[in-house]
């Protein structure tokens, strides 16, 4: 379904769908809630995609967890692609 370099939305994250106040502020990834990215790498035995967000992760004070920058591993069902 999905292909390296496709565009998608973050729709969720952990099935959260609306960005949560009362988490670690440098780790409440909810906040990419609506934000958009590419797909770089794929792993379909977790159902896990790498996403580089179009964002600047330090800008919203968020920790940067991956040797790429701007990327996370996000599962499938929390993203959407665009068409």
């Amino acid at each position: 379904m999905y292909q390296i370099n496709d565009r998608v939305v973050l729709k969720s994250f952990l099935g959260i769908k609306k960005p949560e106040s009362g988490n670690r502020d440098n780790e409440n990834y909810s906040l990419l809630i609506g934000k958009y990215g590419a797909i770089l790498d794929l792993n379909k035995r977790e159902k896990k995609i790498l996403i580089l967000f179009d964002d600047n992760l330090d800008d919203l004070n968020l920790i940067n967890h991956n040797k790429i920058k701007n990327s996370l591993w996000i599962y499938e069902s929390d993203i959407k692609k665009i068409v």
